[in-house]
């Protein structure tokens, strides 16, 4: 899996996160320390994933830990195999990261309610702006781990139509939570009486990835409303 999640994006959502809730500014002077690049690499994989999760209104706690190691994986191994091609002056920058993690693990449990959502309302933004040239295999692994952006509804039907189009241009992705081949239950209902059933069984796939955190407030329109078509 390849993702990646812009460099500038993690840093600046950090940041973000220091301003707020730390009581001194962050500065570039524990970068004078030995780099080890392998840790900076882990340090980015564990708060890329973190930002999506508390982007996704999951507040911090995985819901699929296995998916969300994959998703890890992917954006250490990214900057790992970047390290190299990085200037003097990102390396001190992203040199940083392994002290933010132990910060934000630190902080985060100590933060109200009120603070943590009033940062996942500055991260949520811009991690959906990531999103719009992310390929479907992804878009679609990053729905069954459940790390889609919640909170307002018009991002959540964005998402929504978003992997619905995925899953209506790339058949093999559309299965459900159990593994069952959705693409299969559409050809057979074709070949029956109508789709009613696969439109009910795919609204129901999609909820289950898809805006979870607002479920209900979607769902209270067109039952149809997330039909693929």
């Amino acid at each position: 899996m390849r993702f990646s999640f812009s460099r500038l994006h993690i840093v600046r959502c950090i940041f973000v996160f220091a301003a707020l809730v730390l009581a001194a500014p962050l500065s570039a002077a524990h970068a004078q320390q030995a780099i080890d690049p392998t840790t900076v690499a882990d340090a980015y994989g564990d708060l890329s994933v973190f930002i999506l999760n508390v982007a996704a209104g999951l507040d911090g706690t995985p819901r699929s830990p296995d998916d969300e190691r994959l998703f890890h994986d992917a954006f250490a191994e990214t900057l790992l195999s970047a390290w190299p091609s990085l200037g003097p002056d990102d390396q001190a920058t992203l040199g940083q990261l392994p002290r933010l993690r132990s910060t934000v693990r630190a902080a985060w449990p100590r933060l109200t309610e009120e603070e943590r959502d009033q940062i996942a309302e500055q991260w949520r933004p811009m991690v959906q702006s990531e999103l719009a040239g992310v390929p479907c295999q992804t878009y679609d692994a990053l729905a069954r781990a459940y790390l889609l952006p919640g909170g307002d509804s018009a991002t959540i039907a964005a998402n929504r139509d978003h992997l619905v189009e995925c899953w209506k241009q790339h058949p093999e992705l559309a299965r459900g939570e159990n593994g069952e081949d959705l693409s299969v239950e559409r050809q057979r209902q074709d070949a029956s009486d109508g789709d009613t059933a696969y439109r009910g069984m795919m609204n129901a796939e999609v909820t289950n990835y898809a805006g979870t955190m607002n479920m209900l407030s979607i769902m209270s329109g067109d039952p149809y409303r997330w039909t693929v078509r």
